[in-house]
């Protein structure tokens, strides 16, 4: 984590462990759970080039934020029926911000 983002990486790692504990239990049942991580995404009140987001990070691989269209794509994937066989996992939406 960047400085002063210690509790916010704690919350993310416990997240991620939930959803695979979530997975476990609930794979029997086929029903599937997964994480999507959004990086910087342009809204309104994140625009593009503001430096909301960007404290301690490393830069962004594709030199752009996203959209919520990117983030909602992969989401409307993983809850349509080509996405379940996939549980369990966490999807970083970030442009390369994590590489």
């Amino acid at each position: 984590p960047g400085p002063g983002a210690t509790l916010y990486a704690a919350s993310k790692a416990a997240l991620a462990g939930m959803v695979r504990g979530i997975a476990r239990d609930l794979g029997e049942r086929r029903i599937t759970a997964n994480l999507v991580n959004p990086g910087p995404i342009a809204t309104e009140r994140n625009p593009e080039g503001s430096d909301r987001g960007q404290v301690g990070a490393g830069p962004l691989v594709l030199k752009r934020y996203g959209t919520p269209e990117e983030v909602a794509a992969l989401v409307v994937h993983l809850a349509s029926p080509e996405g379940a066989y996939i549980t369990g996992q966490v999807y970083n939406v970030d442009g390369g911000w994590t590489v």
